[in-house]
């Protein structure tokens, strides 16, 4: 006598070496979300980390420490942002106006940017920027390099000192770098602080002033910390 479909122990078997299989394979795929979120994870902590490294090492290479930047706190740095070389081409229409050929990161601002002026005699002084305009072609200036505007002209117009003659002048802006509120933010003049890195750090994350230079110390909140010096003199 011939015999069609299971019998109920059958049946039973198959339901559960089935359910076996598909336990084993909600465990493998769950290990695998866990794996995937462990990577993402590292690898956000690593780019926040080089964010942090490659900003501060650029923008405090380009100051004096105590001059150009120094700290507020443990967990900001307050400077004035190198953001572009300016070389004197020649005097424009009234005694405080120049025409330059500069490179920059961005525009430079008049009434918000702060220079520093290199005369012929070898001096520097700090003028604030007053007010910018459009200028001639400018002469040859290397340019384009680090991710800088090439080459541009313009008329600048700062208070300069009578009887000395500019040559070149270096542009700033005021900045505030900081780790708060579990990131690390950069605030430009009285504005409001922009977020950097996604927030990742805790409240022990800061900076500490040494003899030789800056101790940077990044903690995340799974507990994962790094920290590096940056030196002051380079």
């Amino acid at each position: 006598m011939n015999r069609h479909g299971y019998s109920l122990v059958e049946l039973l078997v198959a339901l559960f070496v089935a359910g076996v299989f598909l336990a084993g394979l909600t465990s493998l795929l769950h290990g695998l979300s866990e794996l995937s979120r462990e990577v993402i994870r590292r690898v956000d902590e690593a780019q926040a980390v080089r964010t942090v490294w490659v900003t501060l090492d650029e923008e405090l290479a380009a100051g004096r420490h105590g001059v150009d930047w120094s700290l507020e706190g443990e967990r900001a740095i307050v400077l004035r942002a190198f953001r572009g070389l300016a070389r004197v081409t020649g005097q424009g229409e009234g005694g405080d106006r120049w025409t330059v050929a500069w490179v920059g990161h961005r525009e430079p601002v008049g009434g918000r940017d702060s220079l520093r002026v290199l005369t012929a005699e070898g001096r520097w002084y700090t003028a604030e920027l007053r007010w910018t305009g459009s200028g001639p072609d400018p002469m040859a200036v290397d340019g384009g390099d680090g991710g800088m505007l090439g080459a541009r002209g313009a008329t600048w117009e700062w208070s300069h000192p009578p009887g000395a003659e500019p040559i070149l002048a270096r542009v700033f802006e005021a900045g505030r770098y900081s780790l708060e509120d579990g990131a690390f933010r950069y605030r430009r003049g009285a504005g409001g602080r922009q977020p950097l890195t996604p927030e990742l750090f805790d409240a022990n994350s800061g900076f500490r002033d040494e003899e030789d230079g800056l101790r940077v110390r990044l903690v995340f909140r799974d507990g994962d910390a790094t920290e590096w010096h940056i030196p002051r003199e380079r």
